[in-house]
């Protein structure tokens, strides 16, 4: 499985790639911080999950996993936020998963 993340850094993205690398059948894991960088990944490579974090300024979520979808509606998308406020939202554009900060291990895994 190819995993790409879109995230800037801070709480929660250490812990999803540790927990990311202890998986078997977990082949590929990219953070990017850019999401036109991130879009043309996806877009290339067609990632099989990706974790976009949303509640950010410098990443406009919610659009990305739009053209997520447009690429590959096969992609699952899973949100990283500090907040539930978007919850109702990225579940309409068609979140397979979202998660809070801090990121709880076991939510985590029942991704998987």
């Amino acid at each position: 499985m190819r995993v790409f993340i879109l995230h800037t850094g801070g709480s929660g993205l250490d812990k999803i790639v540790t927990w990311l690398a202890e998986k078997t059948g977990i082949k590929e894991v990219a953070v990017m911080k850019s999401p036109d960088g991130f879009l043309e990944r996806v877009e290339r490579d067609r990632p099989e999950m990706v974790f976009i974090r949303i509640g950010n300024s410098e990443i406009p979520g919610l659009g990305v996993a739009q053209m997520v979808i447009a690429i590959d509606r096969n992609i699952r998308i899973v949100f990283v936020a500090e907040e539930k406020d978007y919850a109702l939202d990225a579940y309409e554009v068609g979140a397979y998963g979202y998660l809070l900060c801090p990121i709880e291990r076991e939510k985590f895994e029942l991704l998987f």
